[in-house]
């Protein structure tokens, strides 16, 4: 690593001592790093909510064999769940007494040298506040006689770190606030975990966490401008799909979860500075497409399931509206599998409203007979009017309407090929995948460029 100026390096190094608690001279650079301190934090809060399968069906995971049973233990690693303040405590009482020395000498030199970010921050008093808080809470961490031990049990003794100065009047507000969030998190992983496995965690109840829900809803609406894991709407979506995913359908919290919160997420404002690609793996309208896709799995579900699913694909999230469609490919309806894979490449033609679409994909979930599919655009067009200032008439250009082969990655790679060739839909089937690699080809090799061209781009 000599020489290597990427914090990101740093943080990977990290995690060989987080996993084995490793406590030497190398290692302790490492702990006593204070800018890798204050990123630390981020990847241990999204940790839970990192490679969730909400759906709790195997769908998202195509791993077999060995490569399954490698990603089972790379996600069990030890220092996925391990942080450096508790690194920190392994330094601080360290037997060896030169090492502990110097790891407390470096943690309360943190104070008088902030990690700035940017040169103009040293300027920035509200910044420096900031900075000096974290580092002053911090420094206490190297010091061994901050550390008290008391009997836990037969055969073992509990560790518990005294702060040496008492928090201030603010900081005592915060942590208030900071609990509160820190609960949020709590149930909002153990909902997602227990979505992911198809059962409900140890470690809390569902009536418990609908206790925890309900004491904080005032039943307003619900705003996501504030877009954490741990916010009001987040929260609430992921305990009401529990709720309808593992709830008795004749339970009172049922019809609470159904129309008392969800029925609000769907109307929800929300945050207008995010774009479609923001990575928003809580965002409680994937909860309500988690909710939709099991009551429609259940044994009485509501008659407008479907059409629920179907609007949330043309969410302007884009993790919001992949999850519809993954839900409504799941769904045990042929005919509403076929509409909605009408609707995904409808939706991958760029050209007109995205809600023509869906009026199209609605109307067609009440005609019993499939449809075809879209027709594909052209890979290349011609002149025309795209062509620039001073271009030659034969200018070849991406076509209006064009085929957005991105997206369509994402939302093909959930479509239900398999099924839908063993069906009467083969032949319309066919049809596509003949069009699909005609596209493909026309796209990577055109037809239109010299042989000499041709032979170069192979």
């Amino acid at each position: 690593m000599e020489g290597n100026e990427c914090l990101a390096v740093l943080g990977i190094a990290l995690d060989l001592p987080l996993e084995s608690w490793a406590t030497t001279e190398t290692t302790l650079a490492l702990a006593a790093c204070q800018r890798i301190w204050a990123f630390d934090r981020a990847p241990h809060s999204q940790e839970s909510s990192k490679n969730i399968d909400l759906l709790g069906y195997g769908f998202l995971s195509r791993l077999h064999g060995e490569k399954a049973e490698a990603k089972i233990y790379l996600d069990d690693r030890k220092y996925r769940k391990r942080t450096v303040t508790q690194l920190a405590m392994f330094f601080a009482l360290n037997e060896d007494e030169t090492l502990r020395n110097k790891f407390k000498d470096s943690l309360a030199q943190f104070p008088n040298d902030l990690p700035y970010e940017n040169e103009e921050d040293r300027t920035d008093q509200s910044c420096t506040d900031h900075l000096k808080e974290d580092a002053d809470g911090w420094a206490g961490l190297g010091d061994k006689a901050n550390y008290k031990q008391s009997p836990y049990g037969e055969d073992r003794v509990a560790i518990t770190y005294d702060r040496p100065n008492p928090l201030t009047p603010a900081q005592e507000k915060r942590l208030e606030k900071s609990t509160m969030v820190l609960q949020g998190f709590s149930i909002a992983g153990w909902a997602g975990q227990s979505l992911s496995s198809n059962k409900l965690e140890d470690g809390m109840t569902l009536a418990a966490a609908v206790s925890h829900v309900k004491g904080l809803d005032t039943g307003a609406a619900f705003d996501f401008r504030d877009d954490m894991a741990s916010s009001l709407p987040s929260v609430a979506a992921s305990v009401a799909a529990c709720v309808v995913r593992f709830g008795p359908p004749d339970n009172a919290d049922r019809t609470w979860a159904s129309w008392g919160v969800l029925a609000r997420i769907e109307t929800m404002l929300e945050n207008p500075d995010k774009f479609g690609g923001s990575i928003i793996p809580w965002h409680p309208k994937r909860r309500l497409a988690v909710a939709v896709f099991h009551d429609r799995r259940s044994e009485t579900p509501r008659a407008d399931s479907v059409e629920r699913l179907m609007k949330l694909t043309l969410h302007p999230i884009n993790v919001v509206s992949e999850l519809a469609f993954e839900a409504l490919f799941a769904d045990k309806d042929e005919h509403g599998r076929w509409v909605a894979g009408q609707l995904a490449m409808g939706l991958c033609i760029v050209h007109s409203a995205r809600a023509d679409n869906l009026a199209r994909a609605l109307a067609a979930l009440k005609n019993n007979t499939p449809g075809p599919m879209p027709k594909l655009p052209p890979a290349w067009a011609k002149g025309g009017s795209h062509r620039g200032r001073e271009m030659p008439n034969n200018y070849w250009h991406i076509p209006d309407p064009f085929f957005d082969s991105q997206t369509a990655a994402k939302l093909f790679k959930n479509m239900p090929l398999e099924a839908w060739m063993a069906s009467d839909t083969r032949p319309r089937m066919e049809g596509l995948l003949v069009e699909l690699t005609d596209w493909t080809r026309e796209s990577l090799l055109p037809s239109w460029r010299d042989d000499k061209k041709k032979k170069t781009q192979r």
